[in-house]
């Protein structure tokens, strides 16, 4: 949806992968990158985004496009800050736990 056009401006990428499993697996979770909804992510699914370097704003909800049980609590975000230098890639994880409750983990690198 956002961040995924490589340019000099934007020279550094952030990989977000959502974590398998049950709990919250039937809606997707919104990810936010400084107040720009950047993605929707379904189990299992990994994307990078361009960002500009500096300090970066990240937010995991629920889904800000679902509808009935996919849409209740719009208004909880978990939200994380990190600095990113021009070139770096950093990674991150998307999880629920077994309360529903959602988060944005610094995570190791793809393998």
């Amino acid at each position: 949806m956002a961040f995924q056009e490589r340019t000099p401006q934007n020279s550094a990428t952030l990989v977000v992968t959502r974590d398998e499993g049950f709990v919250g697996s039937a809606c997707y979770l919104s990810f936010v990158v400084n107040g720009t909804h950047a993605a929707r992510f379904d189990v299992a699914e990994t994307a990078e985004f361009h960002v500009e370097p500096g300090e970066q704003l990240l937010r995991v909800g629920v889904d800000l496009m679902g509808e009935m049980l996919c849409g209740l609590g719009k208004d909880y975000w978990t939200q994380r800050e990190t600095v990113i230098r021009p070139g770096e890639t950093k990674f991150f994880r998307l999880s629920i736990d077994p309360n529903g409750g959602m988060d944005i983990q610094r995570a190791d690198p793809l393998r």
